[in-house]
């Protein structure tokens, strides 16, 4: 301690400092926003976000040119694997079709991801009816697909009730941002 002395010397003949009246409010306000930015990466960042955070233009961009990108994935997919089957494999007019969908999905949202990033005012009721026609489409499938095609339902509603959440949470997006846009603070 002998060694410290002079540290310890100059530390006794600092004056103390008072904090200011609201200074742990202040904490406790970057502790909480600190914690929903946690929890927001913990659940998984977009969905946390839309659901209790701010949406702007760029969340719309990010979010569509991401489904269109997942979209355009899924159609390669399917039709390497559909050209990739032997001639001896036919498939049904319903399932070939599923390739035209997929490409036509990624399309859609990467344009209209464009289109956000181009006029984000203008393009909130086309984007709108683009999602419902969407949802629509994806329903109509779960009628006539599996009636002509024998492939495990299970899977095939998975991935039916996942683009409909999908698209539910892009038409939550595309409400906040609508709601953002009236409020004037994008």
């Amino acid at each position: 301690m002998e060694d410290y002395g002079d540290i310890v010397d100059i530390f006794e003949k600092v004056l103390p400092a008072d904090p200011p009246d609201d200074f742990t409010r202040s904490v406790m306000g970057k502790i909480s926003r600190r914690e929903k930015n946690f929890t927001s990466v913990l659940i998984g960042g977009i969905i946390s976000e839309i659901i209790v955070g701010k949406v702007n233009r760029g969340t719309c961009v990010l979010q569509f040119v991401m489904v269109g990108v997942f979209y355009l994935i899924l159609s390669v997919i399917l039709r390497l694997g559909f050209d990739r089957l032997p001639e001896t494999v036919s498939l049904s007019d319903e399932l070939n079709v599923q390739f035209y969908f997929a490409f036509l999905f990624a399309v859609t949202f990467i344009l209209l991801g464009i289109a956000f990033l181009k006029s984000g005012a203008a393009i909130v009721r086309i984007a709108e009816s683009i999602i419902m026609l969407y949802v629509a489409v994806l329903l109509a499938n779960v009628i006539v697909f599996p009636v002509s095609v024998p492939l495990p339902r299970l899977i095939f509603m998975i991935f039916i009730i996942m683009g409909v959440m999908v698209g539910l949470f892009l038409e939550l997006t595309v409400r906040r941002y609508r709601e953002i846009l009236e409020y004037g603070t994008d």
